[in-house]
């Protein structure tokens, strides 16, 4: 939820697919969305760490 509130980039826990501590995502996108959603990830990731 917090990917999704704080970098409004939508994932589906890896649980969900017999794969906990990972996260799923749809990637049914045009290139240069994937490349906004994959910065707002590593950007999230950076500041939560």
């Amino acid at each position: 939820m917090a990917l999704l509130e704080e970098a409004n980039v939508a994932v589906v826990q890896g649980s969900a697919f017999g794969l906990p501590g990972y996260l799923r995502i749809a990637y049914a996108l045009d290139d240069e969305s994937l490349r906004a959603a994959c910065q707002a990830i590593h950007s999230f990731c950076k500041s939560t760490c």
